[in-house]
């Protein structure tokens, strides 16, 4: 969900979900590996084959269950 959160007093423009939390545990794992940018195997589906990827694990994300693929992002 993406919008504006908050009071009349204090609102931010923002966005929550599962989708957004897994994003954020992919990028908390640029550390990890070493990288600049990963991204899941959903954001790699839906990019198509112009961008260049290159496989890096299967995690299991904090708070998840089910593991994902996670790619760094090479170039176009």
């Amino acid at each position: 969900m993406v919008g504006n959160v908050g009071s009349s007093e204090r609102i931010d423009y923002t966005a929550i979900g599962s989708t957004v939390n897994m994003a954020a545990r992919a990028e908390g794992l640029n550390k990890f590996y070493g990288t600049q940018l990963l991204i899941t195997e959903t954001v790699r589906d839906s990019a198509g084959p112009r961008f260049i990827c290159r496989t890096m694990d299967m995690v299991v994300a904090k708070g998840t269950t089910l593991p994902i693929l996670v790619f760094e992002l090479l170039g176009v």
